[in-house]
C-alpha cells in the first residue's frame, strides 16, 4: 500500500508540473504577443498623427516660433521638432533683420524642411515692404553647395525664402563635379524651381571640356510639371541646367490639361528656350494621391522617401501624397542617388536610376566582392548595418577588411555572419535560414513530459496487479 501510495504521488506531482509549464508558457506567450501587438498599434497611431519639421535659416540663430510657441533657434535639425499632421505658421525672428512668416503643411510620417534667407532690415530701400518670392534648389547628386548672390544658403536640396524680385545668380559646388553657375528670374510671392544635373569632371570623353547645355522651359498657364528623359524637374517656369548635348524627351503634364510631349536638342553651353501653350482638356486629375514605380540598376537598392524606409528596388508604391517628395535610393558599393520626385494625382511616376559604382578607396582591383544566397530567399541584407539589398545578391566594391552580414526576413531567426574581404577577392555566403518558432522548446519539453507520464502509469498497473 505505501509503495502505491508513493507511486501515485510521484505520478500526480510528475503530471502537476507538466501542466505548470504548460499553463506558464502558453499564457505568457499570448500576453505578450497581445502586448507587442498592442504596442506597435501604438506607434502606427503616433505616426499617422504626427510629421516632422526641420529648420535652418541665413543667418543662423533665429527665434523659432510655430503657432505661435517659441521652439528654441534655427537650426533644427532632423526630428527634433514633431507636429500635429496639417498646416502651420513659422515666425522667424532676428536682432537686425526683418520678421519672417512661413506656411508650412506636416504630412503624416514625413518631414518637411524649411530653409529662410533672412532679410536685413532697410536693405532694399526699393523693396520696403521686404515682399520676395523663393528658390527651391534640387540637383543630383544632391549634397552640393549652394550660393546665392556669393551668399551660402546650405547644401542641396533647399528651399531659400524671402529673395528680391529679378535676376539672382547661382553657384553650385560639389566635389568631383564642374561647377554650375545658372541665373535665375524670381519673381513676387513665386517659389522658382531650379533643378541642376550636375557634370561630373571628365566623365564624357566625347566631351573632355565636360560642357553641358540647359533648357529653359516655361508655360502658359504655368505651374505645368517637368519631365526630361522620364524624370521629373520641377515646374515651370524653370531652367534646367547640367544636360548632356543631344537629344532629349519633355513632357509637360498640368491638371485641367492635355499632356504636352515634345523632343528638344541641347547644344553644350548653350540655354535653348522652350515655350509651351498648354491646351485645357479633360486629361487632369483631382485626386490628392498618386503612385511611384521605382527601378534601379543594379536592383536591391533601398528606398528612402521623405526620410522613411520603403524597402528595395524594384516597387511600386502606392498612395503617396501629390506633391514634391525626396526620394534616395542606397547601394552598398554604389553611390547614394537622391533628387526630388513629384507625384501627379491619379497616375504612377515611373522613376529609373543607374546607379554608380564607387571609384572611392583605391584603383582598380582595390576591393572585393561578397556573393550571399539564402534559403528562402528574398531575405533583406545588411552589410556593416547599411541595406544593401535582398538575396540573392552580390555586392560589389567592398572595401578590405572583416564586415558583419545581417540577413532578416520574416517569419524567420535573423542571421548574422563574418567575412574577411581581401583585395580582388569573391567572396560566397550561403546560410540556411530558421524558422522562427512561438515558443523555442515547447514541443519537446510536452514530449519529454509525455513520456514520463505513461512510464509512471506503466508501473503503477504494474505494482496495483
Amino acid at each position: 500500500m505505501k509503495w502505491k501510495g508513493l507511486n501515485r504521488c510521484i505520478l500526480c506531482a510528475a503530471l502537476v508540473v507538466a501542466l505548470v509549464m504548460v499553463m506558464m508558457v502558453v499564457p505568457v506567450t499570448a500576453l505578450g504577443r497581445q502586448y507587442l501587438n498592442t504596442k506597435m498599434q501604438d506607434i502606427q497611431q503616433l505616426q499617422s498623427e504626427y510629421g516632422y519639421l526641420t529648420i535652418d535659416s541665413f543667418p543662423t540663430g533665429a527665434e523659432i516660433w510655430v503657432d505661435n510657441v517659441d521652439e528654441g533657434i534655427t537650426p533644427k535639425t532632423y526630428h527634433d521638432l514633431p507636429l500635429n499632421t496639417g498646416p502651420h505658421s513659422v515666425v522667424l525672428k532676428l536682432s537686425g533683420y526683418q520678421d519672417s512668416t512661413s506656411p508650412v503643411t506636416i504630412y503624416s510620417g514625413q518631414t518637411t524642411p524649411l530653409f529662410v534667407n533672412l532679410i536685413p532690415l532697410s536693405s532694399n530701400p526699393s523693396n520696403p515692404s521686404g515682399l520676395g518670392g523663393a528658390l527651391q534648389i534640387s540637383t543630383i547628386p544632391s549634397g552640393a553647395s549652394a550660393y546665392v548672390d556669393n551668399a551660402y544658403m546650405g547644401p542641396t536640396p533647399l528651399t531659400v525664402q524671402a529673395l528680391t524680385t529679378g535676376p539672382h545668380t547661382v553657384v553650385l559646388k560639389l566635389s568631383g563635379y564642374q561647377d554650375s553657375t545658372p541665373t535665375v528670374t524670381i519673381y513676387s510671392q513665386t517659389t522658382t524651381p531650379l533643378f541642376v544635373n550636375l557634370i561630373p569632371l571628365s566623365s564624357n570623353p566625347s566631351n573632355p571640356s565636360g560642357l553641358g547645355g540647359a533648357l529653359q522651359i516655361s508655360s502658359t498657364p504655368s505651374g505645368a510639371t517637368i519631365y526630361i528623359d522620364g524624370m521629373s524637374q520641377g515646374t515651370t517656369p524653370a531652367t534646367i541646367s547640367g544636360l548632356s548635348a543631344g537629344s532629349h524627351t519633355v513632357k509637360l503634364t498640368k491638371n485641367g490639361y492635355v499632356d504636352y510631349s515634345t523632343t528638344s536638342f541641347v547644344t553644350g553651353g548653350q540655354t535653348t528656350p522652350l515655350d509651351v501653350q498648354l491646351v485645357q482638356g479633360q486629361g487632369g486629375s483631382t485626386s490628392t494621391t498618386g503612385d511611384l514605380s521605382i527601378t534601379s540598376q543594379p536592383t536591391g537598392a533601398s528606398i528612402n522617401i521623405d526620410g522613411w524606409d520603403k524597402g528595395n528596388t524594384p516597387q511600386t508604391l502606392s498612395n503617396i501624397k501629390v506633391g514634391t517628395h525626396t526620394l534616395t535610393l542606397k547601394l552598398a558599393g554604389y553611390t547614394d542617388w537622391s533628387s526630388s520626385i513629384e507625384v501627379i494625382g491619379g497616375q504612377t511616376n515611373p522613376v529609373s536610376v543607374t546607379l554608380i559604382q564607387n571609384q572611392q578607396g583605391g584603383g582598380v582591383g582595390g576591393y572585393g566582392s561578397i556573393a550571399i544566397q539564402s534559403n528562402p530567399s528574398n531575405a533583406n541584407v545588411y552589410l556593416d548595418g547599411q541595406p544593401s539589398g535582398t538575396t540573392p545578391l552580390t555586392i560589389p566594391s567592398v572595401n578590405p577588411g572583416t564586415h558583419t552580414i545581417l540577413l532578416t526576413l520574416q517569419g524567420y531567426n535573423d542571421t548574422s555572419r563574418t567575412v574577411d574581404v581581401a583585395t580582388g577577392s569573391q567572396n560566397q555566403i550561403s546560410v540556411d535560414l530558421q524558422s522562427r518558432s512561438k515558443v523555442p522548446g515547447f514541443e519537446a519539453i510536452l514530449a519529454v513530459f509525455s513520456i514520463i507520464g505513461l512510464v509512471l502509469c506503466r508501473m503503477l498497473r504494474r505494482r496495483e496487479e
